[in-house]
């Protein structure tokens, strides 16, 4: 019986380890979880930036071009237009 009984023992020894390692690792996959979690929160707000600044780009460019185009309409139209209506 003492054969058993340390058969016994080890064996709930072995099981209260298995437990122990089985709570290890759902503490690892959990602190995993949460630092996969951060990164892919991280990206997601990288991507998010870089999709604003791509939009700041397009609208820069546009309203230059609206700018330059009013610049250089009203130049001319205080140049050339308005002396040359006054001469006719």
């Amino acid at each position: 019986m003492t054969g058993r009984r340390a058969a016994a023992v080890d064996a709930a020894c072995s099981s209260t380890e298995r437990l122990a390692v089985a709570a290890s690792h759902q503490q690892m996959l959990a602190a995993l979880r949460r630092i996969v979690s951060r990164y892919d929160s991280e990206d997601a707000d990288a991507q998010l930036l870089h999709d604003w600044r791509c939009l700041a780009v397009v609208v820069d460019h546009i309203l230059f071009w609206v700018f330059l185009f009013a610049t250089v309409s009203s130049t001319l139209l205080t140049l050339v237009v308005i002396p040359l209506a006054r001469w006719l």
